[in-house]
């Protein structure tokens, strides 16, 4: 999804909305890019960070802990080297890997 947001300081951000497109066009990557960023920033400092994200690329780059929760249910649970082994599990749950 592409965050549109006015370019005023003080204006509060506006709903993101789907940029039309089927993958990430340009502004959505830089966004995952920074984002990303400041989440590693963030534990580079010692900061714990919960993330709940789809984006499992993102998830394995920045991730100790893996936690897939569906339908309310853990469906699996280990560290980000034990997930990309468990590549079936990732695909079942979440459609992607």
């Amino acid at each position: 999804m592409c965050a549109r947001t006015s370019r005023s300081p003080r204006a509060r951000p506006r709903a993101a909305r789907r940029c039309g497109r089927s993958r990430a066009c340009s502004a959505c990557s830089r966004v995952i890019a920074e984002v990303g960023r400041a989440i590693a920033r963030l534990k580079a400092e010692g900061q714990s960070v919960l993330l709940v994200e789809q984006n499992i690329k993102l998830t394995l780059a920045l991730a100790d802990d893996v936690v897939i929760i569906n339908t309310g249910k853990v469906v699996f649970q280990g560290s980000a080297g034990e997930t990309e082994a468990a590549k079936d599990v990732v695909t079942q749950h979440l459609g992607v890997f």
